[in-house]
């Protein structure tokens, strides 16, 4: 079976794996889940790896060299979806891997290092408000008040990942498992239009923003609609309706200011009392925040305070700012990029270097690895919805070119070496 079959009746298996009602819909620790994950192993099994569930709830196979070594590359995404998600995003980054293990064996290659395939757990944001549990845990992130949450139905977090094989002990003492790893890969579809609207079939990341959210509570006061003045009100949703064009258009001036990723978006707002007869008294906001220039996020965060006393003054209204979430800047290794462009290069495939607008789970591990993310190209951008579309031609290059830089990685004698 060529590489083009074999990527589409993975991605067509995985599409299989969700709620009916809702397509494509697979939370983590869900039944659907589950069953994707048993397909999963008993496919990396089936190509003749060791198959283990770390930890952090990590599913992995292991294609062991025969060499004496311990070093380890790393090749991964996840299997999760978000609510009517779509049938690429994060399935592309698994399945290229899966693709990769069975040209390895079909040709009998032997690498002078251990190849580790993973479904990193749980890379969405789920109901206990946390993103990229595997990863997280597996460089020791998960803090213990993250792992002691509890969703609407009284689950623990940590409770869920000790069913997908987590160890409780091991992740409230922050260890992390990430020894010996001289390379990690992901490959993911690009959720923009860069790509396909310079004709460009890979995206080599150079960094991930960062990305922040913050909460805006703005109180004002309830009254008649029908009998309180214009002059009178204290409307906390009108406050609110011109802080988020402020936010947008502030957004917009400092985006082209850099050459550099910069998007804010206020993307969820809860009205009190939200009755059709009553002044809104509160409103609360969430702010998305994505920026690599650390300097302009400084100056966005002071203007909105600025903003926000002008507000209070103007509009009679009390506004608090609380950043609740927050994920550091991270850069991917220069050297694995260089790889992968040199890489590009002898597959004649096009490439530019970018930023990622979207957190991955590559973001965490890049912290304590060298590590490399690839995007190749969807169609028109669309992600996170059931039109979310890639063609199969560009997980196969995108997949060629993770594996031609794996061999280049075997044949240099840095990589190429015994022992620890």
């Amino acid at each position: 079976m060529s590489k083009h079959k074999y990527i589409e009746k993975c991605i067509n298996q995985f599409a299989e794996f969700t709620d009916k009602e809702n397509p494509y819909t697979r939370h983590v620790f869900s039944a659907d889940f589950k069953k994707a994950r048993t397909w999963l192993s008993n496919e990396l099994k089936a190509l003749g790896c060791e198959v283990v569930r770390d930890y952090a709830g990590n599913l992995k196979g292991i294609l062991k060299t025969s060499k004496d070594t311990c070093k380890r590359v790393l090749i991964g995404s996840h299997l999760d979806t978000v609510f009517n998600g779509g049938r690429y995003d994060g399935i592309a980054g698994v399945v290229a891997g899966l693709s990769i293990l069975k040209s390895l064996e079909e040709n009998g290659i032997n690498l002078p290092f251990h190849l580790e395939i993973f479904d990193y757990l749980g890379e969405e944001l789920n109901e206990w408000n946390t993103s990229c549990v595997g990863t997280r845990g597996l460089t020791g992130q998960l803090t213990r008040e993250v792992l002691s949450r509890v969703n609407r139905d009284g689950d623990k977090l940590i409770d869920k990942i000790i069913e997908e094989g987590g160890d409780a002990e091991r992740l409230f003492a922050g260890l992390t498992d990430v020894e010996n790893v001289i390379g990690s890969f992901e490959l993911h579809i690009e959720q923009g239009s860069i790509l396909q609207n310079s004709n460009t079939k890979i995206g080599i990341v150079n960094s991930i923003p960062t990305i922040s959210r913050h909460q805006i509570s703005i109180m004002g006061q309830a009254g008649h609609t029908g009998t309180t003045s214009m002059t009178d009100r204290k409307d906390a949703l009108v406050s609110g309706a011109e802080l988020i064009q402020f936010i947008n258009k502030c957004a917009k001036e400092m985006c082209h200011k850099s050459n550099r990723h910069f998007v804010a978006t206020v993307g969820k707002i809860d009205v009190s009392p939200n009755a059709v007869t009553i002044i809104p008294s509160s409103v609360e906001m969430l702010l998305d925040l994505r920026v690599v220039d650390s300097k302009l996020r400084e100056q966005f965060l002071r203007l909105l305070d600025q903003e926000c006393l002008l507000k209070e003054n103007k509009d009679n209204v009390s506004i608090n700012v609380k950043e609740i979430a927050f994920s550091k800047y991270v850069e991917m290794d220069k050297s694995l990029n260089s790889i992968i462009q040199d890489c590009a290069k002898m597959n004649e495939l096009s490439a530019i270097y970018m930023d990622s607008g979207a957190g991955h789970d590559t973001a965490h591990l890049a912290k304590f690895i060298p590590a490399s993310l690839i995007f190749i190209p969807c169609l028109d951008g669309h992600s996170h919805c059931p039109e979310e579309f890639a063609e199969i031609d560009d997980i196969v290059n995108g997949a060629n070119l993770i594996e031609t830089a794996i061999m280049n990685m075997a044949n240099q004698l840095e990589f190429n070496v015994n022992g620890g």
